[in-house]
C-alpha cells in the first residue's frame, strides 16, 4: 500500500512450476515469500550470500513447495566471491542472472540478463563474482513428460490445450476475487 501511495521501485520475481500430468489440474497455489522469511548460507570465504527459496541445500530446507523436485536459489555474489553450488546429479540446471558478471565453472562469463543451461550430468556449479552480481539458480528433476503450450496453457498434450482453452472460455478456470481496497 505504501509503495502504491508513495511510489518507487519494487523488484520480484514470479516462478511457475509445470507440474506432472496427474497433478496439472490440481487447485493452484501462490506462495509469497518475503526476503525477511528466506532461508541464508553464506559461502566459506562471506562474499556469497545464499537465499534458499524451494528444496535443500546445504542441509536446509526451503518453505516453498512444489509437485515436483526442484532447486531455487537467490544468489548475492560480492567481488571476488567463490562458491561450490552442489546439485544432485540428475537435475538439469540453469543460471539466470539479474545484474554483475560472473565467471561459471572457471570458463564462462556471463553478463546480466544472460541464462546459462546445465544438463544433469554434473554435481556441482562453480561461480565466482567478477563485480557485484545477483543471479537466480533454478534446477529440477525432469519429469520427462510431453509438453505443449498456447499462451498461458501448459499442458501434455494438444487435446488438453484445448480441453484447458475450453475450459477458461466458460469461465470454469478459477474465481474472480473483488477489486481489494
Amino acid at each position: 500500500k505504501e509503495l502504491a501511495e508513495n511510489g518507487g521501485d519494487f523488484e520480484f520475481i514470479q516462478f511457475w512450476v509445470n507440474a506432472p500430468a496427474r497433478n496439472k489440474m490440481d487447485t493452484p497455489s501462490y506462495q509469497p515469500l518475503t526476503e525477511e522469511e528466506t532461508i541464508k548460507i553464506e559461502s566459506k570465504d562471506g562474499k556469497v550470500r545464499v537465499g534458499l527459496v524451494a528444496g535443500e541445500f546445504m542441509g536446509h530446507k526451503g518453505k516453498i513447495t512444489a509437485n515436483s523436485s526442484l532447486l531455487v536459489l537467490r544468489l548475492d555474489i560480492q567481488k571476488g566471491g567463490k562458491m561450490q553450488i552442489p546439485l544432485p546429479e540428475n537435475y538439469n540446471a540453469i543460471i539466470y542472472q539479474l545484474d554483475g558478471n560472473l565467471i561459471v565453472n572457471s570458463t564462462e562469463t556471463t553478463q546480466a540478463k544472460d541464462m546459462v543451461w546445465f544438463n544433469n550430468d554434473g554435481k556441482f556449479i562453480e561461480i565466482e563474482g567478477k563485480e557485484n552480481t545477483r543471479a537466480i539458480i533454478l534446477a529440477g528433476e525432469p519429469i520427462n513428460e510431453p509438453l505443449r503450450t498456447y499462451g498461458p496453457f501448459v499442458m501434455n498434450t494438444q487435446t488438453e490445450i484445448m480441453e484447458a482453452m475450453r475450459d477458461y472460455q466458460m469461465g470454469k478456470m478459477g474465481v474472480l476475487i473483488e477489486e481489494f481496497e
